[in-house]
């Protein structure tokens, strides 16, 4: 009976050390989220920040955080970033700089054409109002990040050139042929084509025929929505969309032959 009681005292102190152990270990985590790890002005960057700022990014610029260098890379980064879009914001306030948001949109549809169509219609996807609404934040937000990016770049080049043009600094051709090698994939500016379409089910009788008499009275000059109102009630609009022939995106040899065509 002793015996008894001993082991039930002992598991009930085991059981209240391991529930210090684990309020201990949350603290910890909580602790580390707010260690500083750096300072701009009078404000200071978190870990907890950070994993943020890494959270937030798209997929495709995701680093693969694996060593302490990694996450420096990052960091700086992000510094760099922050110092030149709070320096376009302020330029572009003194109207110093302007960036249109078009082009930040425009940039994002090169890069997403996919998010870019028009859909006026969302239950013929499969989708409701709320998850349409949550596209459109998506791409949105991601059209914001791409102006922060311009916004700062601009800023950067408008700083340079005021310096060139005060003599406080020179460039080289030399220097000019390395940062156009570097940068040369960035410089282009890819064809872009918005269209329209007719689509016509394959379950339609004489679908093919139909499509083609379409297109016929499409390369004669006949007006598009004309030969949409002549269409069989089984057709249906398809949404605007815009292609974009970038030579830096090889899933456009996919579409060589419609853009020809087109």
């Amino acid at each position: 009976m002793k015996q008894s009681k001993i082991l039930k005292s002992s598991a009930w102190l085991l059981g209240m050390l391991m529930t210090a152990m684990v309020i201990a270990g949350c603290g910890i985590i909580a602790d580390q989220e707010r260690i500083e790890v750096a300072r701009m002005g009078d404000e200071s960057i978190t870990r907890g920040d950070l994993y943020e700022v890494i959270r937030e990014m798209p997929a495709q610029e995701r680093p693969v955080i694996q060593t302490r260098n990694d996450m420096y890379e990052v960091l700086r980064d992000h510094i760099d970033r922050q110092i030149q879009l709070r320096l376009g914001l302020r330029l572009d306030a003194e109207g110093e700089i302007h960036v249109p948001r078009e082009r930040a949109r425009a940039e994002y549809a090169r890069r997403h054409p996919e998010q870019m169509i028009d859909i006026s219609n969302p239950e013929d996807f499969g989708m409701d109002p709320s998850m349409l609404a949550a596209l459109e934040d998506e791409r949105e937000f991601g059209i914001d990040r791409i102006h922060d990016r311009m916004l700062g770049e601009a800023a950067v080049f408008h700083r340079v050139e005021k310096a060139l043009e005060a003599g406080e600094i020179s460039i080289t051709e030399e220097e000019y042929e390395r940062e156009y090698a570097r940068r040369q994939d960035e410089l282009v500016h890819p064809e872009r084509i918005t269209l329209r379409g007719i689509f016509f089910p394959e379950t339609l009788n004489e679908a093919m025929s139909q499509a083609a008499d379409a297109r016929r009275a499409l390369d004669e000059g006949v007006d598009f929505d004309e030969v949409l109102d002549d269409a069989t009630e089984s057709a249906r609009p398809l949404p605007r969309t815009q292609l974009v022939n970038d030579p830096r995106e090889p899933t456009m040899r996919r579409y060589y032959r419609f853009w020809e065509s087109a």
